[in-house]
């Protein structure tokens, strides 16, 4: 019981944030270790919704406003194929107390977004679904180039760029004279 009333609160609290609307954008964001506010939300879940796998990728629009396109049977990668069914749903989006959240509607499932969870609920505020954050990686990530690959940039030298410079870190400069 306990459960449910917690799981009810914490719904409660999603819903009333997300259906705060900001007429105010709160700017653009270029540098990944400070990324803003509403690009928090932003990313991939996965998890079941009546016990269905799903997986789910939340879009960022600006303005608060955001699509989550919804996979049945997984993120595309980890169990959606093309032939599964793939649902786009908008929400918007919005902050209270510090918390950043989102919502919207699917199949008579309201679905609410944190940073780190994505809960389906129905009519009556029951939890349907569950998806929490992917952190995927690629398999290919710091691998070493297969033998006789070209390398056209390893922050070293820009010397396959016609006109091409390295900044003082490391990362290639396109001169545009």
């Amino acid at each position: 019981m306990l459960r449910f009333h917690s799981l009810t609160a914490a719904a409660s609290l999603l819903i009333a944030a997300a259906s705060i609307a900001f007429a105010q954008r709160e700017g653009v964001y270029t540098d990944p270790e400070n990324p803003g506010i509403e690009y928090a939300l932003q990313g991939e879940f996965a998890g079941e919704i009546d016990g269905k796998k799903y997986g789910a990728q939340v879009i960022a629009l600006g303005d608060w406003k955001y699509d989550i396109v919804l996979y049945e049977g997984g993120l595309p990668g980890e169990g959606w194929t093309r032939k599964d069914s793939k649902h786009r749903v908008s929400g918007k989006g919005g902050r209270i107390e510090g918390v950043s959240s989102l919502g919207g509607q699917f199949d008579r499932l309201t679905v609410m977004v944190s940073d780190t969870l994505m809960l389906l609920l129905d009519e009556r505020g029951n939890t349907s679904g569950r998806l929490e954050r992917a952190r995927r990686k690629s398999p290919t990530l710091d691998a070493k180039p297969p033998e006789g690959a070209i390398i056209l940039f390893d922050g070293e030298s820009a010397e396959h760029f016609k006109n091409g410079k390295l900044t003082d870190d490391g990362l290639l400069m396109a001169d545009c004279e």
